[in-house]
């Protein structure tokens, strides 16, 4: 039972898993998740999953149902071999046609490093903490180690496409990224910077009320272009060590704010406030409700969508009747 619990503990704890979701999420996709024991995941969904020797026969049985039905699945960690009992288990590794091989750890004097291939390059050599030798099968050579060994294929089983990691790797938006594209995931957040260190982020109620969160670690106030489902992205300047949420799609007393370019930095039934924008006096507020009042800004549109534009602080109020 120990040897089970130092494999879930090493590759389905923290660090795999942070490696995969922060990948996704500074990548601008936005995902759910789906409890395997129980539930089957969408057919049209991209499944990432960190795993290890161990992994439920049952689960097992349901991922090779997902892809060989046409689902997408992105494994990180080593090829299951056992279930969770300690019993031989190969349903997944018979299905993909993968084999795992030695597993290598880093030593006193020894580091594995990886290296990419195909469309998984150009990525550095890089260090990472362990690694599975695989028998690819007939898959696609993705990463070796700094002997030549693969640690790193892409498969097809049925209609379905799997790539597998097969190393303790960092969260990397360039390897993990393309991985992400290779399998169809599509981003809804796009995000440019003319500086690193810049990061996007959006969280979401169940009614679908959003808010954009920008992350800016660097001293410097960098150009950004944010956008968002395809729309043209806007072009904003971030102070030096700050982070802001810009509203999309909230619902105020006021009527909806579709986009703003400026924080909300007060909220009542009465009135709305913004902070200064973030494009200087190109920011916009889309607002969607009845003809406001503004202070701070100028205000154009008809029937019920308004657009205020303006350096700001810009305030939003009630007009009278």
């Amino acid at each position: 039972m120990s040897t089970i619990i130092a494999d879930l503990r090493r590759h389905r704890g923290a660090a795999p898993r942070r490696a995969l979701s922060r990948s996704a999420l500074l990548s601008g996709l936005q995902f759910d998740a789906v409890w395997l024991e129980r539930d089957d995941p969408r057919p049209d969904a991209v499944l990432m999953l960190s795993t290890g020797q161990y992994l439920d026969g049952g689960v097992q049985g349901r991922l090779v149902d997902f892809v060989t039905g046409g689902g997408r699945l992105l494994l990180l960690g080593r090829v299951p071999c056992f279930d969770l009992t300690g019993a031989p288990c190969t349903v997944l590794a018979d299905a993909l046609g993968v084999r795992g091989l030695d597993f290598v750890t880093e030593q006193r004097q020894y580091f594995p490093t990886v290296t990419a291939h195909d469309w998984a390059a150009p990525w550095p050599q890089t260090r990472v903490g362990c690694l599975e030798h695989l028998d690819p099968g007939a898959g696609t050579v993705l990463l070796t180690d700094h002997d030549g060994v693969p640690c790193g294929v892409e498969v097809s089983a049925g209609s379905g496409r799997v790539v597998l990691f097969a190393a303790e790797l960092p969260s990397n938006l360039h390897l993990l990224g393309r991985a992400f594209a290779r399998l169809g995931a599509t981003a809804r957040l796009s995000l440019t910077s003319s500086v690193p260190g810049v990061f996007g982020l959006t969280s979401a109620d169940e009614s679908g009320q959003r808010l954009v969160h920008l992350l800016n670690i660097t001293g410097h106030r960098p150009q950004v272009r944010v956008g968002w489902r395809g729309a043209e992205p806007r072009a904003l300047t971030l102070p030096a060590r700050t982070g802001v949420m810009l509203p999309l799609g909230l619902v105020t007393g006021l009527g909806v704010i579709d986009m703003a370019d400026a924080e909300l930095v007060e909220v009542s039934s009465e009135r709305l406030v913004f902070g200064p924008g973030l494009a200087g006096e190109a920011s916009e507020i889309r607002l969607r409700g009845a003809r406001p009042s503004v202070e701070g800004g100028v205000l154009s549109g008809a029937d019920d969508s308004w657009l205020i534009r303006g350096a700001g602080p810009v305030t939003i109020g009630r007009s009278e009747p």
